[in-house]
């Protein structure tokens, strides 16, 4: 049979079943551990990190297991942040109201809009019975229009149709232009655009450009009428005749009369004639005027092919022309007549040339997109169906009505679930879980924050719901301090049964509650709304009966000060965890006088410290387990960073923040860091049992606290001061300050006799 050891624990004093004293305390620091000091109904322990603390509050929980409540970190894990639904808490808050009359308005309402829905459900397939219909209609005509059986019918016809709708208006593609219903049109189309691009003119060429670019030069100067006259007749009958003859020769046969004449000076004498200024203005006119007719040919072919609608241009050249032969003809009668009329002509005729190479061109694109169709049938069939899907207006319309009928559904879909929330919610206010959340959703909501708990639909749990769009979230969306908050609120109302402004009823069940660090530094934005609901505890533990019981364990000073203050001090015992010269964990009681001011216990551990600092090296040898300094030094030091300049880390990660804070040198930064890592590390459980490190280690530690303390004078002179001990000699502080500045090497050296440093005795510099 195995005897529970913490049996004796609990003794019978006047019929009340409470534990009395903390006898035989085992589990990591505490070892088999005996507090003298008689237990009361509120016992609140002070303990820096590394202290004990945990370990005091599993012992106690572990002594009446079945009815002690123990708050801490792994029940905000367990019970909050790897939980997708928070178990439970059922209380009674004052009268429950019926909801009967709000209840039945929302039960019609969800039915109405339940109606609404079928309707609207109805009247949406209809339309997605015709809208299926007409497309596979259209689709069945393009395959039996381009006889081909290749192309398939959008996927999900039936599920969705105004989606494949969608689909076949993305196949429609311009073709370049044409526009047929079948294969047979595509090829009839390609031969008539061979047959127009056959018609198609010639452009008229440099010569005939620059012949009439010159022409309104030629109408405007006026040209004197020779005494001799050549006619334009006469003269093309010359030019004729010098072609046939060989005007080089001097002894020429005449073709038109038999006759021998010298041809070399009958040439001179014709040369001088045609040479005259008026024959060559007959001349560039009869040029002018052939020229003219050829743009009216070119022109007047060109309208045929473009058409009525695009042959503007080409009316107006032909009417350009007529305008200028006659013109001509008035210049042919008359050269000294100054004429206009021909000063737009060039820019026409280029524009001419211009649409004669882009009809060119167009026609060339046509008769290939022809071909790239010819070649590819099946998209000029999902083209064609595409296309007939569009113009056939009540497709269009029924998936427009489709879409608005889904948009209707989707409105009156989120009107029912509001509505069914709504009642959801009012029903659950007759759960004995629904009183829990409302008090929880209070403190949220005094607090800024933006969630809520709701009663899940198991009627069992919560679930965390978002205030601003009702979605759910889960604890990972929670920050580390509103976590914790809600953690302590389940722990808090789980203790009791009822709880309203007249009526708090404990569980029967709850005889011994724990709580452990209920406060970190997670939790500073809800400090002080803790500290009132645990002190509010802690009146109605009193109230409640004499057999209940509370331990409340922190490492926060404010809070040790805060907790029970107003609260009978018969009933309430306060006490420190602290570790021994051999590392093991104790506790001792505070009395009245050194509770009363917050800054004793700093101000004894600042002492403390400094007594050991100044000691010198084979005082501090004679003390193996003096290294829980490290502890005491970790928390004087990162008090007065928190307090002062708000720094909750201060480890050597933080040491960009507290050089900055506290202005030390740069020469100081090493040190400062690996003083950090020593007494941190030694503030978290690290234990020193190797003998023969341990005068090195000591060492190490002394010359950390000695670093730190300069730090802190450094910054505060005068605080260092009014914290240093009576009998230790200040000026060690200029010294300390020194050696941080001087490299730090593993060496033997000798120091003079002063307080902390005896002459002739050689110590160990630790290297960094």
């Amino acid at each position: 049979m195995v005897i529970s050891p913490f049996i004796s624990n609990f003794q019978k004093l006047e019929g009340v079943n409470l534990l009395n004293s903390l006898t035989n305390v085992n589990g990591k620091s505490f070892a088999a551990y005996n507090y003298d000091k008689p237990l009361r109904q509120i016992n609140i322990f002070f303990g820096t990190n590394g202290s004990g603390k945990s370990s005091l509050s599993g012992w106690l929980a572990r002594c009446e297991p079945d009815s002690s409540r123990l708050f801490d970190t792994q029940y905000v894990n367990s019970r909050i942040r790897t939980r997708d639904k928070i178990e439970g808490v059922q209380i009674l808050v004052g009268r429950q109201v019926s909801q009967d009359t709000e209840i039945e308005v929302a039960r019609r309402r969800i039915k109405e809009l339940g109606d609404d829905l079928v309707g609207l459900h109805t009247q949406q397939d209809q339309k997605r019975a015709l809208l299926v219909s007409n497309i596979e209609q259209a689709f069945s005509a393009g395959r039996k229009q381009f006889d081909t059986t290749r192309i398939k019918q959008k996927q999900n016809l039936k599920q969705d149709p105004v989606k494949a709708l969608g689909f076949w208006m993305d196949e429609i593609h311009p073709h370049g232009g044409l526009q047929v219903d079948n294969s047979q049109q595509l090829e009839e189309r390609q031969q008539a655009l061979e047959t127009q691009r056959a018609a198609l003119p010639t452009k008229l060429d440099d010569t005939q450009l620059e012949i009439l670019a010159n022409l309104q030069g030629l109408l405007q100067t006026p040209v004197t009428v020779p005494s001799e006259i050549t006619g334009d007749n006469l003269r093309i009958w010359l030019e004729e005749g010098m072609k046939l003859h060989d005007m080089s020769a001097h002894d020429e046969v005449c073709q038109f009369c038999g006759n021998r004449f010298d041809a070399t000076e009958t040439a001179s004498q014709i040369h001088h004639r045609l040479d005259q200024e008026h024959s060559k203005t007959l001349s560039s006119l009869r040029h002018s005027s052939e020229a003219l007719q050829q743009t009216r040919e070119i022109a007047d072919k060109l309208k045929q092919i473009l058409g009525e609608d695009d042959s503007g241009a080409c009316r107006e050249i032909i009417d350009m022309t007529k305008q200028l032969d006659v013109l001509i003809d008035r210049k042919r009668e008359n050269t000294l007549l100054v004429l206009d009329g021909a000063a737009d002509l060039p820019a026409k005729l280029h524009g001419m040339n211009k649409q004669i190479d882009d009809t060119s061109t167009s026609i060339a694109q046509q008769l290939h997109e022809a071909q790239r169709m010819l070649d590819n049938i099946e998209s000029m069939a999902k083209s064609w169906i595409g296309s007939r899907l569009k113009e056939d207006g009540s497709s269009s319309q029924l998936a427009s009505g489709i879409s608005t009928d889904a948009k209707q559904i989707g409105d009156l879909e989120k009107q029912r679930q509001h509505e069914e929330a709504k009642l959801h919610d009012l029903e659950s206010k007759d759960s004995q879980l629904q009183p829990f959340a409302a008090v929880v959703n209070r403190v949220f909501a005094g607090a800024g924050i933006r969630f809520k708990l709701a009663v899940s639909m198991d009627g069992r749990s919560y679930a965390l719901t978002s205030v601003d769009d009702h979605g759910t979230i889960t604890a990972s969306d929670l920050s580390e301090g509103e976590i914790r908050l809600l953690g302590f609120l389940h722990f808090y109302y789980s203790l009791f049964t009822r709880y309203d402004s007249t009526n708090k009823t404990f569980d029967p069940s709850v005889k011994t509650i724990i709580l452990d660090d209920p406060i970190t530094s997670l939790d500073t934005d809800n400090r002080f709304y803790i500290i009132e609901q645990i002190n509010s505890l802690i009146d109605d533990v009193i109230d409640s009966a004499p057999d209940r019981q509370m331990f409340l364990l922190t490492n926060s000073e404010y809070d040790f000060h805060s907790f029970a203050y107003h609260t009978d001090k018969q009933k309430t015992l306060r006490s420190i965890i602290y570790k021994s010269m051999q590392g093991d964990s104790m506790i001792r009681e505070v009395t009245r006088t050194e509770f009363k001011n917050y800054s004793d216990y700093y101000k004894s551990e600042f002492q403390e410290i400094i007594q050991f600092a100044v000691r010198s090296p084979d005082r501090v040898q004679d003390e193996p387990a003096c290294i829980q300094y490290g502890n005491k030094m970790r928390f004087v030091f990162e008090s007065h960073a928190r307090t002062h300049y708000n720094i909750e880390d201060t480890t050597a990660k933080a040491l960009t923040e507290i050089k900055r804070c506290y202005g030390f040198p740069d020469s100081w930064n090493m040190k400062v860091s690996r003083s950090l890592d020593i007494i941190n590390a030694l503030s978290h459980g690290m234990s020193w049992t190797n003998a023969g490190s341990s005068r090195q280690s000591i060492r190490e530690v002394q010359q950390a606290i000695r670093c730190m303390v300069s730090v802190l004078n450094n910054k505060d002179h005068q605080h260092v001061l009014a914290m240093w001990p009576q009998g230790c000699d200040q000026a060690l502080l200029g010294a300390w300050a020194n050696n941080i500045a001087q490299k730090t090497t593993l060496s033997k050296s000798t120091v003079s006799d002063k307080q902390g440093e005896p002459a002739g005795q050689e110590i160990l510099t630790p290297q960094n």
